[in-house]
C-alpha cells in the first residue's frame, strides 16, 4: 500500500514540476481574452499584432541590448517596406518610423519627405530582452508608409543590432509571413 502512495504522490509531483517548467510556453487564458493578439514566434523573435478600428497595434520581443526593428512588405531584400524601429532609452524608448529606400538602406519617413506615423509606441528592456510595442494607421496616406489590409498576406522583416544606434548594421534578421 505504501508503495502504491508513493508512486501517486511521486507522479503528482512529477505533473506539478512539469506544469511549473513548461507553463510559461503558452499564454493563460486569462491574458488570450484580454489582448486577443494574435502571436507569432520566429527564431527568437515573437511578434503579437490586431486590428483595431483601423490601426495595427503590434509588439515585437527579442533579446538584445541595442535596437530592435519590424518592417513591413519589402520589396526586394528590404527595399520598399515600411519600418518601425527603436530602442530602450528612458521611460518610452526612442521609436522611428522608417522607409527602406534601398536593398540595404533605411532613413526616417521625415527625412524623406513622408511624416511620422507611430500614433502609440514604446520601446523597454528587462532581462536582456528588448520589446517595441506601437500602434499604426492601416493606411496612413504617407507615400513612405505601405497599406496593410486585414485578410491579406504580409511580408515581415524583423531585425536586431547589439548597439543603439539606428544606422548600425543589424546582426540578426529573419523574415516571415502572416495574414493581418
Amino acid at each position: 500500500m505504501k508503495t502504491k502512495i508513493r508512486k501517486y504522490v511521486s507522479l503528482i509531483l512529477c505533473a506539478g514540476f512539469y506544469g511549473a517548467c513548461f507553463a510559461a510556453e503558452a499564454p493563460s487564458p486569462a491574458a488570450a481574452a484580454t489582448n486577443d493578439m494574435k502571436t507569432i514566434m520566429v527564431k527568437g523573435f515573437t511578434f503579437s499584432y490586431k486590428v483595431e478600428n483601423q490601426n495595427l497595434v503590434a509588439r515585437v520581443s527579442c533579446a538584445t541590448a541595442g535596437w530592435i526593428g519590424v518592417g513591413f512588405n519589402p520589396k526586394f531584400f528590404m527595399k520598399g517596406a515600411n519600418l518601425i524601429i527603436g530602442y530602450a532609452d528612458g521611460a518610452n524608448g526612442v521609436l522611428r518610423d522608417d522607409y527602406a529606400n534601398g536593398m540595404f538602406k533605411h532613413d526616417a519617413d521625415t527625412a524623406l519627405g513622408g511624416k511620422n506615423d507611430i500614433i502609440a509606441g514604446s520601446c523597454i528592456e528587462s532581462n536582456g530582452v528588448a520589446t517595441l510595442s506601437f500602434t499604426i494607421p492601416l493606411n496612413s496616406g504617407d507615400s513612405k508608409d505601405v497599406v496593410l489590409e486585414p485578410g491579406k498576406k504580409v511580408k515581415l522583416v524583423f531585425a536586431t543590432c547589439k548597439e543603439k544606434n539606428l544606422k548600425t548594421k543589424h546582426n540578426k534578421k529573419v523574415e516571415t509571413e502572416i495574414v493581418l
